[in-house]
């Protein structure tokens, strides 16, 4: 991993409408920022991670909020810091699907790729869904 230009910010925060087009435009935002922070190693993961939490906000969340903020930060000791922030009051809950369920193993993907580095914080207008990720040794 490459220290990115002094110009670079260390933080970048987008909003986003609550459609599905929304998940595959949030995902190549954060890429391109990964890009230019010099994190090429994290944006599998991190694309994957954050397509989950932002999938689960535009599918399950009917809030008055009219769109769903994401928060990128790479941190001073080279993590990668996720938020998904959206007007639910609805908790995120990681379960164990059936065989035979189509759905609901995207928070043990994210439990995985974030080595347990995952969680909610609640606040007024709803919840910020947080991940951290950090880089190969």
């Amino acid at each position: 991993m490459t220290s990115p230009p002094s110009d670079v910010p260390k933080a970048v925060v987008h909003r986003w409408p609550y459609v599905p087009e929304s998940v595959p435009d949030a995902r190549r935002a954060l890429l391109a920022v990964l890009d230019g922070w010099g994190m090429h190693d994290l944006a599998h993961e991190a694309g994957l991670v954050l397509s989950e939490l932002l999938t689960n906000a535009v599918v399950h969340v009917r809030g008055d909020q009219e769109r769903i903020e994401t928060r990128f930060e790479r941190r001073p000791d080279g993590e990668l810091h996720l938020e998904v922030d959206d007007a639910g009051a609805g908790m995120p809950l990681m379960h164990v699907p059936s065989d035979e369920a189509e759905g609901g193993r995207g928070l043990q993907l994210v439990n995985t790729f974030t080595a347990g580095q995952w969680g909610v914080i609640r606040h007024r207008s709803g919840k910020t869904v947080w991940a951290r990720l950090s880089a190969l040794p």
